[in-house]
């Protein structure tokens, strides 16, 4: 049974608002979840980081996890690694807004430069970004292990079918400021949210430098959550409208499944993520959801764009240097688990990826990508009727009236936007927008 954990005696007095969250999280221990395990019973997985030189182990290594790995540690760590394969590349794809250098790690074999050689050679492009809420730092200490697995230790043969590209840190501002890091960047700007409008330097960094270059087949967004949760690692596809419905498909089914297994089978528990309702004793029919935020969130914004998106949570203590080993494992786990499968099944990742096709039942709107160039004409659409998907309305956005385009927002409700908004919101992103 998993232990739920609520505060000690003489403790700050409980917040009664979480008191619906720890019933959930008791229900579903008492549902026969797996037992939470040490990090020893998949370390094994892992090469003994002893048989590494010092500069090629994690400064939460070299401290026995006691310590996260500063900023400019990560940075050295992924440099040495350069140093020491040939198949690792480093490119700095932008500045934070604080001037923290921001990398793209490319390891394949051969190793590529260029998103051209990447995607001459065939194989699926894995991209796996961490550390964008600066206050959950368990997926830049899992990826600085995997990143080292696949390039020198027991997961090199996946460089025989894949490509990858990570960026360790998207917040390394967050990262560094106080004294467990902060959610949101020095601008107060939640740097998960802006996807879509790109106004900070760390999501243009990730749009221009590697999405838009690169257009992987897989993202992965690696995050933590804090509270009452019974379980170690989460997951979630994208579950915007508008993401093709082959990709989703395989992101909810085959690409979960691998991630549910790798946590599993290394004796740790999982469960989909989820966000429970404000209050489910007095509005109960809201039930346990996923989450929204439309394609503003990395989740979504990499579904629409045509790939396999996953959402990964671990599960977190109020203090994030707590089990720094064990968190950093689950999302080496789970990291690998998906890379995995993306080899394996690398016909039918660059089919649904590529050429998926919306369902003919649903037709939502459609964000195509546009490669190397800012689009000059979309296709604007209007819904006249939500039930029948949006119909072409305008030849360009320069013809449409103020009100007449509209987009889902978040909540699922229609948000009438000018053409000058539009505008401003698609063309950094570089997508065409059709019926």
């Amino acid at each position: 049974m998993l232990p739920i954990r609520f505060p000690a005696a003489g403790s700050a007095r409980l917040d009664l608002r979480i008191v619906p969250g720890l019933l959930l999280a008791a229900f579903l221990a008492l549902a026969g979840s797996p037992p939470l395990s040490s990090a020893a019973a998949a370390q094994a997985a892992l090469s003994a980081p002893e048989g590494f030189p010092n500069e090629l182990r994690t400064h939460a290594e070299r401290t026995g996890f006691e310590e996260l790995t500063p900023h400019d540690e990560v940075v050295a760590f992924y440099r040495a690694l350069a140093r020491h394969s040939d198949d690792v590349r480093i490119q700095e794809i932008g500045r934070s807004r604080e001037g923290r250098p921001m990398l793209a790690v490319t390891l394949a074999r051969p190793a590529v430069a260029e998103p051209w050689e990447a995607h001459a050679s065939g194989k699926p492009i894995v991209f796996i970004g961490a550390q964008v809420h600066g206050n959950e730092p368990a997926g830049k200490e899992g990826l600085m292990l995997f990143a080292r697995e696949v390039a020198l230790g027991n997961a090199q043969d996946l460089l025989e079918d894949g490509v990858f590209v990570f960026v360790p840190q998207i917040n390394p501002d967050g990262g560094e400021a106080e004294e467990s890091g902060t959610r949101a960047n020095p601008a107060g700007y939640n740097v998960n949210r802006d996807y879509a409008r790109l106004v900070n330097p760390e999501t243009r960094a990730i749009v221009e430098g590697v999405l838009n270059p690169w257009r992987p087949h897989v993202t992965v967004d690696a995050h933590e959550l804090t509270g009452a949760h019974a379980y170690d690692f989460y997951a979630l596809h994208p579950s915007h409208l508008s993401t093709p419905e082959a990709v989703r498909e395989m992101a909810a089914g085959p690409a979960t499944d691998a991630v549910r297994d790798a946590i599993e089978g290394g004796g740790f528990a999982y469960f989909p993520y989820h966000l429970l309702p404000s209050d489910p004793t007095t509005i109960p029919e809201e039930g346990i959801r996923a989450a929204g935020y439309g394609v503003r969130i990395l989740r979504s914004y990499g579904g629409v764009r045509g790939a396999v998106s996953l959402l990964f949570e671990s599960r977190r203590d109020a203090d994030p240097t707590q089990r720094i080993q064990e968190r950093a494992l689950w999302h080496y786990l789970a990291m690998e688990g998906v890379s995995r499968w993306a080899v394996r099944h690398m016909d039918r990742v660059h089919h649904e990826a590529l050429h998926g096709e919306l369902d003919g039942s649903v037709e939502p709107l459609h964000l195509e990508p546009v490669l190397h160039e800012l689009p000059r004409q979309v296709t604007a659409v209007r819904f006249d009727d939500v039930s029948h998907g949006p119909r072409p309305h305008h030849d360009t956005l320069d013809a449409v009236p103020e009100g007449d385009l509209q987009l889902q927002d978040s909540t699922g409700g229609l948000v009438p936007l000018t053409a000058r908004q539009c505008s401003h919101l698609r063309r950094p992103v570089g997508h065409r927008v059709t019926g």
